[in-house]
């Protein structure tokens, strides 16, 4: 499904499926996504800041470009991300869940305690 450009920003979309939905270039900025799947998503350049996704579930989500600045992402599940250049400064990321699959090349990490190299 393609949801190209939407804005869901201030929006409440706790546990909503958006599996294998373009996203690419939607605004979710102070939404809350609270246990929200964006498995398999297409999230380029797509933008998070101040939203609430803990729990969410991004596994093998292509989120290139994406800003997740200020983002509350603790116990979201990455595995198999693509987070090529995204900016998580400021992200909340604790017991974030991410594996050997999960690529941060080039991703902002200031401010924000995840260790790139966790799960290598």
């Amino acid at each position: 499904m393609s949801l190209r450009g939407a804005d869901f920003s201030d929006s409440s979309l706790k546990n909503v499926s958006f599996e294998n939905s373009d996203l690419t270039a939607a605004k979710f900025t102070r939404a809350n996504l609270e246990g929200a799947s964006f498995s398999g998503a297409t999230l380029y350049r797509t933008i998070f800041d101040q939203a609430d996704l803990r729990g969410a579930n991004l596994t093998s989500a292509m989120a290139w470009r994406s800003s997740f600045v200020n983002a509350d992402l603790r116990g979201a599940n990455i595995s198999g991300a693509q987070l090529h250049f995204a900016d998580l400064q400021g992200a909340l990321v604790d017991d974030i869940v991410l594996d050997n699959n999960t690529n941060l090349t080039g991703t902002l990490l200031e401010d924000s305690p995840i260790d790139p190299d966790r799960g290598k």
